[in-house]
Order: C-alpha cells, then structure tokens, then sequence
C-alpha cells in the first residue's frame, strides 16, 4: 500500500503507524499503515465520517456521529 498525499490531506504520524485522511469526497477515506513484523508496510482503508474529521490515538481512530461513536483498531492494538 502507498500513501500519496492529496491536497488538504491531514497526515498524522504516531508511534507505530500513519493516518492519512483525505480532505475531500462525501465520505472522507481514511487510509491507515504500519509496519508488519517482519518489517513490511500494510494498510487499511476504511471510510470515514461525512463532514468530520477522526480522531488519532496511539491505539485506534474514532469519530463520532450525533447517533454513533466508531472505533477502528489495527490488528497490532488489538487485545
């Protein structure tokens, strides 16, 4: 998976893994990747929130809706 940087993207860097989340489209795509264990760059991609923006923590990203909280977790963070 590449990452490429679109105009009004927001790149968040954290200790295991970068978020890129597009400034653009109805649905916000929000693209995560990490580095596996053996040392190769995996992602994820998932469809964020309409209008808002997700919220990076070192373990997961979330949002909030006025009727739902979504929480999306790499498989590294997972218990």
């Amino acid at each position: 998976m590449s990452l490429s940087l679109p105009a009004g993207a927001t790149l968040t860097p954290g200790l295991e893994w970068v978020v890129l989340q597009s400034g653009s489209g109805p649905s916000h795509v929000v693209r995560v990747g990490w580095p596996s264990a053996a040392g190769q760059f995996q992602g994820h991609v998932t469809a964020g929130p309409a209008e808002r923006m997700v919220t990076v923590t070192s373990a997961a990203i979330y949002w909030v809706t006025p009727r739902h909280m979504y929480v999306w977790m790499p498989p590294f963070a997972r218990p």
